[in-house]
C-alpha cells in the first residue's frame, strides 16, 4: 500500500519544507498580520482537507486538520502570535558559519620590514598615482596602433 504524504500531495507542501511552520501550512505569507486574511486561509484549507475524512487516508486527514486548527488558533491569539512569531524568526535567522581555518604552509616565510632594502610606504605617507593606461605607448610590435579602423566607405572595390 502506499504511504501519502498529506503535506506534499494535498496541501503542496514538498518534503523539504517539513514540517512546515503555520504560516506555510495555512498557505499564508511569512508573518501575515491581518486576522481575516489568517481565517479565510485557515477555513479554505480546513475545508480542502476535510475532503478527505471519508476516505482510505481518514486518519491522516484529521491529524492535519488537528495542525490546521492548532496553527489558526495560534495566529489568531495575539500573545502566542507575537510569541511564535519571535520563535520563528529565531530559527529562520541564518546562521553565521564560521569562518574556516587555513593553515599557513611551513615554507612561507614571512616578510620583515628590516628583509627590504625599500621603504613600505613612502616618508609622507601618501601613495603616488598610478599612471592611467592610456598613457603607455604601444610597442610597434602589438600590431596595434591609434588609427581608425577602415569603414565600408574607405574600402577599395576588388576586380
Amino acid at each position: 500500500m502506499k504511504t501519502v504524504d498529506p503535506y506534499y500531495e494535498w496541501l503542496g507542501i514538498p518534503p523539504k519544507d517539513q514540517p512546515p511552520n503555520h504560516y506555510r501550512l495555512l498557505g499564508l505569507e511569512l508573518f501575515e498580520e491581518n486576522r481575516s486574511v489568517i481565517d479565510s486561509a485557515a477555513n479554505r484549507q480546513m475545508s480542502f482537507i476535510k475532503e478527505y475524512q471519508a476516505g482510505a487516508d481518514s486518519e491522516l486527514s484529521q491529524k492535519l486538520l488537528n495542525e490546521l486548527s492548532a496553527a489558526r488558533l495560534c495566529l489568531l491569539s495575539a500573545p502566542a502570535k507575537a510569541a511564535y512569531d519571535t520563535q520563528l524568526r529565531a530559527q529562520l535567522k541564518p546562521q553565521a558559519a564560521p569562518a574556516p581555518v587555513v593553515p599557513i604552509p611551513s615554507n612561507i616565510r614571512w616578510r620583515k620590514e628590516s628583509d627590504s632594502p625599500a621603504p613600505l610606504a613612502p616618508p609622507d605617507g601618501r601613495v603616488p598615482p598610478i599612471p592611467l593606461a592610456t598613457s603607455i605607448p604601444l610597442p610597434a610590435a602589438t600590431g596595434l596602433d591609434a588609427r581608425p579602423a577602415p569603414t565600408s566607405s574607405d574600402a577599395k572595390p576588388t576586380v
